[in-house]
């Protein structure tokens, strides 16, 4: 509660706007924080399964080698 009580006590007296931005400014922080530690795999997977050509490799049939 008293982490709470802090934060509000922060924001007393700023304009909506202000506020609004620091929350936005935070938010992007933490953001850019958390997929800094992400893998590529785990920062593009969402991106490539929404798209066909995620679909056409799936369905890729492999090369066997002639012996």
């Amino acid at each position: 509660m008293e982490m709470l009580q802090a934060a509000c006590q922060q924001f007393i007296g700023k304009r909506e706007e202000d506020i609004r931005r620091i929350a936005l400014e935070t938010l992007e922080g933490h953001q850019r924080a958390i997929m800094g530690n992400m893998t590529v795999e785990v920062k593009f997977l969402p991106f490539l399964c929404h798209h066909d050509f995620l679909n056409e490799m799936l369905m890729f049939e492999p090369v066997h080698s002639v012996s």
